[in-house]
């Protein structure tokens, strides 16, 4: 089951590049990816004996949606 998450983004919050990215090794490339190239945040899937064999990190967001919210002082 997936599980909720959330964040506060403001000015100190930083966000990885490869953080929700996700490759599909293509079995039939005439030069393949290496699949070490990448950081442990990128979900790598490989199409193995008619079955997709997938490393997904402990954190992978595949759906999200932002709320922006105005602040103002009175």
């Amino acid at each position: 089951m997936p599980i909720v998450y959330e964040y506060i983004v403001d000015e100190k919050y930083s966000e990885n590049w490869s953080e929700g990215t996700s490759i599909f090794h293509n079995p039939n490339a005439k030069i393949p990816l290496d699949p070490n190239l990448f950081d442990d945040n990128i979900a790598q899937h490989f199409w193995e004996n008619d079955k997709i064999r997938s490393f997904i990190p402990q954190f992978h967001a595949y759906q999200n949606l932002t709320t922006n919210i105005k602040l103002s002082k009175k």
